[in-house]
């Protein structure tokens, strides 16, 4: 069990998002104001994997991907 992201007391966020603009700014206000953990995905692909190795606390998933159905993948998360 992969066990890195686990061991900090951080809260972490994961952004799905493949507009450049938009993760910019969540980005920022998340980490440089509220102090969270933040990685970011560009791709449904991307998000599997990165959510496998970093186990967010809360992902942030762009509804209009174009490579997935995004209502399927917040279904199967939830």
């Amino acid at each position: 069990m992969p066990l890195n992201g686990l061991m900090t007391g951080c809260t972490r966020i994961l952004i799905v998002d493949d507009e450049q603009d938009i993760v910019e700014v969540l980005e920022k206000i998340l980490e440089d104001e509220a102090k969270y953990e933040v990685e970011v995905a560009r791709s449904g692909f991307a998000a599997g994997i990165t959510a496998e190795k970093f186990r967010p606390h809360v992902i942030l998933l762009d509804m209009h991907l174009k490579d997935i159905d995004a209502p399927e993948v917040a279904k199967h998360v939830k």
